[in-house]
């Protein structure tokens, strides 16, 4: 048993100039972040926007939800100069993540409680926090675990046994042989997986044991799990039916109508 209270949300916001060429036509960032909002459960999470470019900040959507909900932002400088020789590769997403992780290690949050790193392309459905605060506190010991709100759909439907690699340079047998563990919770199942993406809930504990080997070089996604997988035999659990949504094809997750959670559950006037 465990007896986490808070989850502490950092949801990572930037200036987009360009379409990824896997979006559903129907995703909308704004209505992304409303949906965060409306989801969320603030009594038993606090929320920090972490945004890049502050000269950008002024006339990004989020602003205008400044008041509707409490949530604190703070901005990075993920510029090449600052993080030139101290993140695992000389990349723009490394340096990102690698400048949101020293927000986080600077806020000097409480060992026993929870980060969720969050991106700005993801879903939630209602009472998500509530849902993976049961499944940790009164289904997972120890703490070489992380829980994955989003039921990658990738999982269930990579099937090529050929291993062809598709134009975006994905295996798509990679999952082919997958079987897994299945638990269940009070309200949902949830399922071992072989990894997840770096938005995940993990104890804050967990979080600065890997800091300075992990997360201050930039390390995330699947070179993140692998790492750890191997260094401390850590378990990935994600729910079914999912919690959140990562907005890119393949990815969604199955069962649920991911373009009507856009649409109806978000913030109202």
């Amino acid at each position: 048993m465990n007896n986490f209270n808070k989850i502490h949300i950092y949801t990572r916001h930037f200036t987009r100039n360009k379409k990824h060429p896997q979006r559903p036509n129907w995703f909308n960032y704004e209505k992304t972040f409303s949906n965060l909002l409306a989801t969320t459960n603030f009594k038993y999470c606090d929320l920090t926007v972490i945004f890049e470019k502050e000269e950008d900040y002024p006339n990004y959507f989020v602003k205008k939800y400044e008041g509707l909900r409490p949530f604190k932002v703070k901005f990075i400088d993920t510029t090449r100069e600052k993080w030139i020789g101290k993140t695992i590769e000389d990349i723009a997403w490394c340096r990102s993540i690698a400048a949101a992780a020293e927000v986080i290690k600077n806020d000097n949050l409480p060992e026993n409680d929870l980060i969720y790193i969050s991106d700005d392309d993801f879903l939630h459905v209602p009472y998500w926090a509530e849902i993976s605060l049961d499944y940790i506190n009164n289904f997972l010991n120890g703490e070489n675990w992380w829980v994955c709100p989003c039921d990658y759909g990738d999982k269930y439907f990579f099937t090529d046994e050929n291993h062809t690699i598709d134009q975006w340079g994905t295996d798509q047998g990679m999952y082919a042989e997958l079987t897994s563990m299945i638990r269940a919770s009070h309200y949902r199942h949830w399922r071992e997986v072989p990894n997840c993406m770096t938005s995940s809930i993990i104890p804050v504990r967990t979080f600065n044991r890997d800091y300075d080997e992990y997360w201050s070089k930039g390390y995330s996604d699947c070179s993140l799990n692998h790492a750890i997988r191997t260094k401390y035999k850590s378990r990935f659990w994600s729910p079914i039916p999912s919690l959140s949504c990562h907005v890119i094809d393949p990815f969604l997750p199955p069962l649920i109508n991911w373009p009507e959670v856009q649409e109806k559950i978000i913030l109202k006037d």
